[in-house]
């Protein structure tokens, strides 16, 4: 579940120049050995919630350490639990309170805004979870969407995503920028979202893949028109959701964005198209090589291509993958 210590904490060790990664609390067993050996974890800083999975991967770490096909851990792997007075006996406690003094510019000499910032994890839908690397310049890159699409200092953001996702990082981010406060949801429910939007007097809120899907197809509320949304900001909203979405709860604006974890591109649907994942002006295009391209219709991912090995640009309607050219 999202807590705001989460947060504190790695923001906190980006300021003396520790690279955080950032796991889903659902990774079990091997997966999440696999998480923690990819990135060369030292240090496990987790919640009373975690427990039970992290007792377990402490217990199991020197023996299970590459039999079977299982990653190795460091026999040293460090353990602290945020929650003081709920912290096992394999872990740390938290200290706090913690200094409000920020810390000497020295501990972090050297670093550089193309450093790592986070390792956040790609969903493993084709394998284990693979971790991708998010610097500080890309972690600010997200500041251009308020003047897309006209996102304020004086909006309320409501964050429901799992913190350890790209698309709540980037906007957090966002409202970082901004100066404008997040509400952050332990989890998404459909039957609590928009009571907890009402409640909490958000005027943006934040979806990916099929939350809003869920929402359209859950029983109505009180709630559905009583908010003071006027922005829903994400990515993956399908064109037949859409209209429904905005019709049922009222809201004025989607800002719909194409991106991905791993990508090196991305759009955005600034002019509100209905199931448009994006515009790039022909005046931009020169200094922003992007297309969409088609896929093979076999269902293999892979791209189709014309009789000289080109790929085959989309045309309007048609799904694709964004490319980008890299290094001209």
């Amino acid at each position: 579940a999202n807590r705001p210590e989460h947060l504190f904490c790695w923001l906190g060790l980006a300021k003396v120049g520790a690279v955080c990664t950032l796991i889903a609390s659902s990774l079990r067993g091997s997966s999440l050995r696999h998480a923690l050996s990819q990135c060369a974890v030292q240090l496990v800083i987790f919640d009373a919630e975690s427990t039970g999975t992290l007792g377990q991967l402490a217990r199991n770490t020197p023996a299970e350490g590459g039999a079977a096909g299982m990653p190795s851990l460091p026999a040293e792997l460090h353990y602290v639990c945020i929650d003081i007075e709920q912290t096992p006996a394999f872990a740390t406690s938290m200290i706090l309170p913690v200094s409000a003094c920020a810390p000497p510019c020295e501990v972090r000499s050297g670093r550089t805004s193309s450093d790592t910032l986070l390792h956040i994890f790609t969903s493993g839908t084709t394998g284990m979870p693979k971790a991708a690397r998010l610097n500080h310049v890309r972690f600010f890159s997200a500041i251009v969407i308020p003047y897309m699409f006209q996102l304020r200092h004086s909006d309320r953001f409501y964050c429901c995503l799992p913190m350890c996702h790209t698309a709540a990082i980037g906007g957090l981010s966002i409202a970082w920028w901004l100066g404008a406060p997040v509400i952050l949801s332990p989890k998404f429910s459909a039957s609590a979202f928009w009571r907890e939007v009402a409640e909490s007097r958000a005027t943006v809120v934040q979806y990916i893949g099929e939350i809003c899907r869920y929402l359209v197809h859950s029983p109505p509320s009180e709630y559905d028109t009583q908010h003071c949304v006027r922005v829903a900001f994400g990515n993956g909203l399908r064109p037949e959701v859409w209209p429904l979405f905005k019709a049922r709860f009222g809201v004025e604006q989607i800002a719909e964005v194409y991106a991905s974890t791993e990508g090196n591109a991305n759009l955005a649907n600034t002019e509100g198209k209905e199931g448009a994942v994006g515009f790039i002006s022909p005046l931009l295009a020169p200094m922003y090589p992007v297309r969409l391209v088609r896929l093979r219709e076999d269902g293999s991912g892979e791209l189709a291509r014309d009789a000289s090995g080109r790929c085959i640009k989309c045309v309007a309607g048609e799904a694709g993958e964004l490319l980008r050219v890299v290094n001209q």
